[in-house]
């Protein structure tokens, strides 16, 4: 887990404000702590924040100048996960139709590049934890595809529709992706995501044209 992964992250498409550096190096120390300790075998539901801290060599105190609680670790490590990830995506695969695969491929395929981190968030965490931060990644890209293919924009509760009925459909894949131990190819997995879930997306956006 690379130390850029704990800048600190505002909503989804701001731009995040650099931490002071014996921050960031405490909040690191934090997350690997944590990340250890799921290698180890342990799951999220039976740490404690004392654990965490005495692993990270930190006090209780300290690790609640940064996080709130042991969710809030999880959260912000996939949230870096799924930013960075949605991040790489390339404009040139948001254009419609997305049935093709060409999105589904992009996103799995970035995710693929942490596969040992989502593997131990996804199979050792609530699935709601982890799996938050993608129905926020998800509606970024949302509004990066209705300006990319110059769509009038989304109204709120249709923008809030498909995001989470997206992000469902990304999330479900993610999990049983994970739990397979990722032995499809980022490309076999999103063909099957995609062509579940391609054409509908493609039917809502066209009916916007």
């Amino acid at each position: 887990m690379d130390v850029d992964l704990l800048e600190s992250s505002g909503l989804m498409g701001t731009t995040p404000k650099p931490l002071d550096r014996r921050v960031r190096r405490s909040r690191q120390k934090l997350c690997e702590a944590l990340l250890d300790e799921l290698k180890q075998g342990e799951r999220l539901e039976t740490l404690s924040v004392s654990t965490i801290a005495a692993r990270a060599g930190v006090t209780r105190k300290t690790f609640y100048a940064h996080f709130q609680s042991l969710d809030d670790v999880v959260r912000q490590i996939a949230a870096h996960l799924f930013q960075r990830a949605i991040s790489e995506v390339e404009d040139e695969v948001l254009t419609l139709p997305v049935a093709d695969s060409r999105l589904g491929v992009s996103i799995l395929s970035h995710l693929a590049d942490d596969m040992e981190t989502i593997a131990l968030l996804a199979t050792r965490c609530p699935s709601a934890v982890f799996l938050e931060p993608a129905g926020e990644a998800i509606a970024e890209l949302v509004h990066r595809i209705v300006r990319i293919n110059t769509l009038p924009p989304l109204e709120a509760h249709m923008h809030d529709y498909v995001a989470q009925i997206v992000g469902g459909a990304f999330r479900g894949a993610i999990i049983v992706w994970a739990e397979r131990g990722f032995k499809e190819t980022p490309e076999a997995a999103a063909k099957i995501l995609m062509t579940l879930l391609g054409p509908g997306t493609d039917d809502l956006l066209h009916q916007r044209r």
